[in-house]
């Protein structure tokens, strides 16, 4: 039996934390028990949405839209109290549709070039849960946790071909590394033998490819306070999975007594409070911001616990030996794309009124990073999606 409120509780509070602007001084302790409790809180919302399947006939698309409400309740609480500070402060109330840098003529709304990169946010985004919980509903937790934690390897590509960035030499060999961890996993010498569909790898791997694309747009929105990302993400995808799941028609709703609504709920607040854990965690890590991400791989070493505690899930030797060497390979791209592996880590100044100039410092340079991401992202966005 899984209980959601001290999950609410804890979401509502690191929201409470974010939107209090204390978050001037680098504390590395706390940081990596931030971002370590968003890793479980990503491998605990996987768990719950193999576990509402089990309890009803729930689709991708209703799940995503309940997942998805949920988000936009809590961040609309989170804005609300974000207003209100704001406004008690006497920094002034910022608008919630165009809280973004300000330009020259006072005006808050995002650049057109701001919306474009959102708007790819949104669609990448969408088709990487959407294709993640189609591959969960097949693969153990486990192993479709670690193929969608490839995505570094994905980032570092979409960034060199839209953004022109270089690509190092040690990563040249890290995505080697991590395609040869990917073979081990999925073992195509022998899907006949494969308890499961095959195309739910290829699901899980196009997850991975769209969530590094989502994450270079959100490096991109370092203008756009992340109230609206999340606003613009949530609202969109709850149209989208509404909208298509009723023109599919999978989009059944379970009963008000069915047991799977403790299960649904969670992964609202369980995906909510990650995202808002993980911003707090990349915020304060400062100068340790490479050490610090790296935690974030520890969802996929909690899935597979969780998988075996509560699913009875196994891997084999390949497959474990192949997650190893993603982990590996992922975690080091990481640690040499951050800024805290080339920088001095200056101290990020968060300002009372939320503006997303702020978060000003090294992060704001930072190279891509994994499912997550780093870098710019925390620099500008806030929580993030995806990968899960």
């Amino acid at each position: 039996r899984f209980s959601c409120r001290p999950s609410a509780r804890a979401a509502l509070s690191a929201a409470r934390l974010l939107n209090s602007g204390h978050m001037t001084e680098d504390h590395p302790l706390r940081a990596s028990a931030l971002v370590a409790s968003g890793s479980f809180c990503f491998a605990f919302m996987g768990l719950c949405v193999k576990l509402a399947e089990q309890q009803t006939e729930a689709t991708t698309f209703s799940l995503f839209a309940i997942r998805s409400l949920l988000g936009l309740i809590l961040n609309g609480l989170a804005t609300l109290a974000h207003l209100g500070t704001a406004a008690a402060g006497g920094s002034g109330v910022v608008s919630a549709v165009g809280a973004g840098r300000r330009s020259k003529r006072g005006c808050g709304c995002p650049s057109r070039e701001s919306w474009v990169w959102l708007g790819t946010r949104c669609v990448a985004g969408f088709t990487c849960v959407v294709l993640e919980y189609l591959s969960l509903s097949q693969l153990p937790l486990a192993i479709n946790t670690m193929i969608v934690y490839s995505c570094p390897a994905w980032i570092v590509l979409w960034a060199a071909v839209l953004l022109g960035e270089p690509v190092k030499p040690i990563v040249v060999a890290c995505l080697g590394v991590s395609v040869a961890g990917l073979v081990l996993i999925v073992r195509p010498w022998s899907l006949e033998s494969h308890k499961v569909e095959p195309w739910a790898y290829g699901a899980a791997l196009l997850a991975s490819i769209f969530a590094g694309l989502s994450y270079v747009c959100l490096r991109q929105l370092k203008g756009v306070h992340f109230h609206v990302v999340l606003n613009f993400f949530q609202g969109t995808c709850f149209v989208a999975s509404v909208g298509l799941g009723l023109a599919l028609d999978q989009f059944p709703i379970p009963e008000l007594s069915s047991p799977a609504w403790r299960y649904l709920i969670c992964v609202g607040i369980a995906s909510y409070g990650a995202e808002v854990c993980i911003t707090l965690g990349y915020a304060q890590a400062g100068k340790s911001l490479g050490q610090v991400s790296v935690l974030k791989f520890l969802c996929p070493i909690f899935s597979g616990f969780l998988g075996a505690l509560f699913l009875g899930e196994a891997i084999s030797r390949p497959q474990i030996l192949g997650s190893a060497l993603v982990l590996a390979a992922s975690a080091t791209i990481l640690y040499v794309t951050s800024p805290g592996a080339d920088s001095a880590g200056k101290k990020y100044d968060v300002p009372s009124d939320g503006s997303s100039e702020t978060w000003s410092g090294s992060c704001g340079d930072a190279s891509p990073s994994d499912s997550d991401s780093v870098g710019r992202q925390a620099s500008s966005s806030g929580p993030w999606f995806g990968g899960s």
